[in-house]
């Protein structure tokens, strides 16, 4: 079977002031240590702006391996802007769309400074993965009606909600319903799960009430963990139909996959 890893992260600790130890080389050999363990044939990474050319060399490499969705940083939404639109410029097979984290920072989605981000997005066809879940405030923050908006505003933006959708994941199949350019990513075993060492409850009632159109799997990989293999042998234990859907095809579709 093919695998499309739809949401690892490179490098964390962006939002910290303390600066990682591990260098984009170094985290990205690691990973693609990680992936060949775990038969991860495709990884959509979370990228900061400066260590894009770092992936871009090893896709170079592995065609059809990495691709790269550019952190954007909210807090200097300008000058994050530009670096998306250079780096989407130089690098149009590889730059396949943007990650933010708008709760982290306590900032509304629907801010008028980010809406130069939504119609860059929309015109290029670049998905934007949008953060759920958190304390009670980030989970105001994320509220469906507000994606609800966001996706009547521009309806050929393709909305990414990952997480499956934190708190709100009951409320996530009306968002779906109505709404064409929404998907959601789902790592199958929620975090609480994962550390309780639980069976996943909270994605399959949701799939149970929803079903598998646009919705794909990303295993939010942050560095060498033992749940990023438990996901993905989690998945691979689905039934195919099921499978090819959510880490495949709704993948390739919503990013604009080839091959």
């Amino acid at each position: 079977m093919q695998l499309i890893d739809a949401h690892v992260h490179l490098r964390s600790g962006k939002l910290s002031r303390v600066r990682p130890r591990i260098s984009a080389e170094a985290a990205l050999q690691l990973l693609l240590e990680d992936m060949a363990r775990a038969g991860v044939d495709t990884s959509l990474l979370v990228t900061w702006a400066e260590d894009v050319p770092v992936v871009v060399r090893e896709a170079a490499v592995q065609p059809g391996r990495l691709y790269s969705l550019v952190w954007f940083d909210s807090r200097n939404p300008m000058e994050s802007l530009s670096h998306l639109v250079s780096l989407a410029d130089q690098f149009p097979s590889v730059v396949i769309g943007a990650k933010t984290v708008f709760p982290y920072l306590r900032q509304h989605p629907l801010q008028p400074e980010f809406m130069p981000l939504y119609a860059f997005c929309q015109d290029r066809r670049l998905p934007i993965q949008f953060h759920f879940g958190g304390s009670p405030v980030m989970e105001a923050l994320c509220h469906p009606n507000l994606f609800a908006v966001l996706a009547r505003a521009f309806p050929r933006l393709t909305i990414v909600c990952l997480h499956t959708g934190g708190g709100w994941s009951r409320e996530l199949p009306d968002l779906l319903r109505y709404h064409p350019n929404i998907y959601v990513e789902t790592e199958y075993l929620q975090l609480h799960e994962a550390e309780l060492n639980m069976p996943p409850q909270v994605v399959p009632h949701f799939l149970q009430n929803w079903g598998f159109t646009r919705v794909m799997f990303g295993s939010d990989r942050v560095r060498p963990e033992a749940k990023y293999f438990r996901r993905i042998e989690l998945v691979k234990g689905l039934p195919q139909i099921v499978r090819d859907d959510l880490c495949y095809r709704n993948a390739r579709a919503a990013y604009h996959l080839n091959g």
